[in-house]
């Protein structure tokens, strides 16, 4: 394999079958690895990196061919620095902090962080709500933690995606579940647009809508849910492993 190559539709199996770990310089326009700015730390870089013998696998792409990917990079928002890196293997992105200065120097850096696993996968992310006060808290890439894994809370998070047919079906269903628990302080409903948010690795949705529930303290994963999808079968899930047993138990009554 070149030291710096295309990266295009019609190679990208090679790589594939390799499980190589790509280094990719994302180019607009025909013709830009002539005269874009990034290529020549990009390359610099790439020289070195062949010397270590590392599994990484310089490329670059242009034009509207791999859009696609960059998109699954980076996202529909602005790219500053088009530079990323993704492994085959575990399915792990990594892109160029936006915000940071790009020079072989600091590109170099950051890829030693990768390759000696100090830097972990950062999670995609839309930009927080600025008011979640509504009976279904809202979950972000970046705020899963703090809302789905917190200590203090019971939390019921459905991973969806707006285009999905069963989604939209649960989610009146479960925008009830959420008025009819907002009383409870120990319980919050959540849900998260995973088609804009990654949720972790190991809970990450592969189909939707998928259900986790997380029991305060969380001494354990979340806990998925497969059952019925109806509001009785979700508050008796709930109340199966929650703490709040006595609030639930009266929310049931009243279905």
């Amino acid at each position: 394999m070149p030291t710096f190559g295309l990266l295009s539709m019609a190679n990208a199996k090679v790589y594939v079958e390799k499980k190589a770990s790509l280094v990719i310089l994302f180019l607009d326009e025909q013709g830009d690895v002539s005269k874009s700015d990034f290529v020549a730390p990009f390359k610099a870089v790439a020289k070195e990196f062949k010397k270590k013998s590392t599994t990484l696998k310089f490329v670059y792409t242009e034009g509207a061919e791999l859009k696609g990917f960059k998109s699954h990079m980076f996202g529909e928002g602005e790219v500053k620095i088009p530079v990323a890196v993704y492994k085959f293997v575990g399915d792990e992105k990594y892109t160029f902090d936006q915000d940071s200065s790009f020079t072989a120097e600091t590109f170099a850096e950051w890829l030693d962080l990768i390759e000696s696993g100090k830097l972990a996968p950062p999670r995609k992310s839309a930009a927080a709500p600025e008011s979640n006060d509504g009976p279904v808290k809202t979950v972000v890439g970046n705020t899963w933690e703090e809302i789905v894994e917190d200590p203090e809370k019971d939390v019921l998070v459905m991973q969806m995606a707006p285009w999905c047919g069963h989604c939209k079906k649960l989610k009146p269903t479960w925008e009830k579940l959420g008025e009819d628990l907002k009383g409870d302080e120990n319980v919050v409903i959540a849900m998260m647009d995973a088609t804009e948010n990654e949720a972790p690795k190991a809970v990450r949705a592969k189909g939707f809508p998928t259900i986790h529930f997380y029991p305060a303290g969380k001494v354990q994963q979340g806990i998925e849910y497969k059952g019925d999808r109806s509001e009785e079968d979700l508050i008796s899930f709930i109340s199966k492993h929650s703490k709040a047993k006595h609030s639930l138990s009266s929310a049931k009554e009243e279905l």
